[in-house]
C-alpha cells in the first residue's frame, strides 16, 4: 500500500504495511498499537476518514516527513478508501474490510505477553482473482495468549495500475523477496527489486 507494484511481481511491502510492521516493535510499541485500534474502532462502522487515522497514529509516531504522509494520506484517501472512479478496488468495502483486518491484527499482536507479537505484514497479488481478501496468521494458546513470534497480516488484491502511487520503492526497510517458480524447463529462485529501475 501506497507503493508501486513492479510489473510482474507477486509482492509488495509498501510505506504503510512498512509502518505497521515498526508500530509494533520498540519502546512503547503498546501504547502505539492501542492508540491506532481505539482510534480505528472510534470510526465504524463505515470507516470513514480511516485515511486521516492511518496518518496521525500509524505515520506521525514514526516521524515520517510531512511530504511523505501527506501523499501518502491522499493515496489513500483517493485510491483505497473510496469508491470513486479513481478507486484501485472498486466495489470491494475497503474502508471496513481493512478496517477489520487491521483491528484484528492489532489485538493479535497486544494479545502477547509480556510484550506485544511484532507484525509482518505483506502486500500479495493475486492475478486470477479479482476480490481483495485480508487474513491474519497467529499462533493462540488456549487462554488466548498469542504465542508466535510474529503476527502475520497478508493483503490479496488484483494486480494495481503500474503507476500513480507515491513511492516507486516497492520492499520498504529490511523486507526482501524470493520467488522460486518454473522458467524455461528449470526451477530459479529470484530475488526481487526492491524499487522500479528507472530507464536511462
Amino acid at each position: 500500500m501506497g507503493c508501486i507494484v513492479i510489473q510482474g511481481a507477486p509482492c509488495a511491502k509498501g510505506p504503510v504495511l512498512h509502518w505497521l510492521d515498526c508500530l509494533s516493535v520498540g519502546e512503547h510499541a503498546r501504547e502505539r498499537l492501542t492508540a491506532l485500534l481505539n482510534a480505528i474502532k472510534a470510526l465504524g462502522p463505515t470507516y470513514q476518514g480511516l485515511e486521516n487515522a492511518v496518518d496521525t497514529y500509524l505515520a506521525a509516531p514514526l516521524n515520517t516527513s510531512a511530504d511523505v504522509r501527506r501523499a501518502v494520506l491522499e493515496h489513500l484517501r483517493d485510491h483505497w478508501f473510496n469508491d470513486n472512479p479513481a478507486a484501485l478496488f472498486p466495489g470491494q468495502d475497503m474502508p471496513v474490510k481493512w478496517a477489520e483486518a487491521v483491528m484484528k491484527t492489532l489485538e493479535l499482536s497486544l494479545a502477547g505477553r509480556p510484550h506485544p507479537i511484532p507484525i509482518n505484514s505483506w502486500w500479495i497479488i493475486i492475478s486470477t482473482d479479482k476480490t481483495v481478501q485480508m487474513m491474519n496468521l497467529a499462533n493462540v494458546n488456549s487462554s488466548g495468549v498469542t504465542v508466535s513470534s510474529s503476527v502475520t497480516l497478508l493483503i490479496f488484491t488484483p494486480v494495481p495500475p503500474p503507476s500513480g502511487a507515491p513511492s516507486n520503492r516497492s520492499l520498504w526497510g529490511d523486507a526482501e523477496a524470493w520467488v522460486t517458480h518454473l522458467q524455461t524447463g528449470s526451477v530459479v529462485t529470484r530475488r526481487l527489486d526492491k524499487e522500479v529501475r528507472r530507464t536511462p
